[in-house]
């Protein structure tokens, strides 16, 4: 028996305008089970990257996901933050159209609530939608996202959490967003660092989290295009930090902090 994503079914629901369109209708229904269907529906769908153009190309069905993210049910919130994450992965159009229509403020908004799905859905989303994306990295910016993002990476657990190994998740995704986000280093970015100083940058790399560790000489690295940030990350014991990590077994890490 062949266990697994069917990805051929996959294709076929995003295939169609005409399907992709009776999902989204079933979106407005009062049923909340048929609701939570058709949004985990349109997840899988985003989830093969063929469906990624044709999907974006509906302005209704973006809209409908980030809309979705205000759901009463913690499961939809989960999909529909899923979904955003699918369809902004590489696709530089997809990520455009959800930070116009307000898909980072809203998924900053669930990386704030107790839920650890929404919040892994909501972490991995954000993650894509700044790589390599200058408007989008500025919202997270200006809306106080670095603080939410940096709060996740050396976040005790919730109260909710049963898998450490989610949590692991999260702090990996936060991580990686603040890499992508620092990466397009700007006034806003300066700003907001400058309000929080570069010391929870530099405590990110004593994470139990290799993924964090890994992550984190990339954040100090893109922080120091400021000549400023560059000072106040040595003063801080960046450079301390960097020598720490280049001690490390795995090569990633070793290679990030060089």
């Amino acid at each position: 028996r062949k266990e697994g994503p069917n990805l051929a079914n996959m294709k076929i629901l995003g295939a169609s305008s005409d399907i992709l369109n009776v999902l989204v209708m079933l979106t407005h229904e009062a049923d909340m089970e048929i609701v939570k269907n058709a949004t985990l529906a349109l997840s899988v769908a985003a989830f093969h990257e063929h469906n990624n153009g044709s999907m974006g190309r509906m302005p209704e069905c973006v809209d409908a996901m980030v809309r979705l993210c205000s759901a009463p049910d913690n499961e939809v919130q989960a999909q529909a933050a899923a979904a955003l994450a699918n369809l902004g992965y590489g696709h530089e159009l997809n990520q455009r159209l959800i930070g116009e229509m307000g898909g980072i403020e809203r998924l900053l908004d669930l990386c704030c609530g107790r839920d650890v799905d929404v919040i892994e859905s909501s972490t991995a989303a954000l993650a894509n939608l700044v790589c390599l994306h200058k408007g989008n990295a500025s919202k997270v910016s200006k809306v106080g996202g670095i603080q939410v993002l940096l709060r996740l990476v050396s976040s005790s657990v919730p109260a909710n959490l049963l898998d450490s190994d989610q949590m692991n998740e999260i702090q990996a995704n936060a991580a990686e967003a603040l890499a992508n986000l620092t990466s397009t280093y700007g006034e806003e970015n300066a700003a907001q660092l400058h309000s929080l100083g570069v010391a929870p940058l530099v405590l990110m790399c004593g994470s139990g989290n290799l993924q964090v560790r890994r992550h984190a000489a990339l954040v100090l690295g893109n922080v120091s295009q400021s000549d400023e940030h560059r000072a106040a990350i040595g003063l801080r014991g960046g450079v301390e930090a960097m020598v720490y990590l280049c001690e490390k077994e795995d090569d990633v890490t070793r290679a990030n902090a060089l």
